[in-house]
């Protein structure tokens, strides 16, 4: 609480309250954020979308479900987030998904979200798990292009930090 700058210990039942009031109104809090990243001028024609997941201790997560735990916790109920940024590491959108979520699916979600908030011919940059035709035609159709990681052994995929930088070093050279 300290580094947000709280002088006061806050208690944990105010602060689960502010979190629920946050969850509520998330819709509303992403499309006034958005709005802010287009009116600003933030939004980037090239965005990197990642997903992920955490999992929860509690049982009062009505957004948690049993699924794949990429932290090898299958006991724990899991939440999935994806997120696309800006080369720059500026968030643009977010999406939360309930744990059993494959990420192929996750990734319809996505679409409707960073559309609201991109400029026509965006490119999209994403690993090879959301690389379905139907998630390709379906960012085709929203007129944005895509660059995708294809890995031809499971080792490679594995290491999704030397793909963020392999991107990085060709966007860079585009520019």
């Amino acid at each position: 609480m300290n580094k947000l700058g709280v002088k006061e210990n806050v208690a944990e039942r105010t602060l689960y309250r502010v979190l629920e009031r946050i969850g509520k109104f998330f819709p509303v809090l992403l499309e006034r954020y958005q709005q802010f990243i287009k009116e600003s001028g933030l939004a980037d024609n090239k965005q990197i979308i990642d997903f992920s997941s955490t999992y929860s201790e509690g049982w009062k997560a009505n957004f948690a479900s049993y699924g794949y735990s990429r932290d090898k916790r299958s006991d724990k109920m899991q939440i999935n987030f994806g997120i696309a940024t800006r080369i720059n590491g500026i968030p643009t959108a977010i999406t939360i998904q309930k744990g059993n979520v494959q990420d192929k699916k996750h990734m319809k979600q996505m679409l409707k979200v960073i559309s609201k908030v991109l400029p026509e011919n965006s490119l999209l940059i994403f690993d090879a798990v959301v690389n379905t035709r139907k998630n390709k035609h379906d960012i085709r159709e929203k007129r944005h292009h895509y660059l995708i990681l294809k890995p031809k052994k499971v080792r490679k995929y594995k290491n999704i930090f030397n793909f963020s930088r392999r991107i990085l070093k060709v966007l860079k050279n585009l520019n």
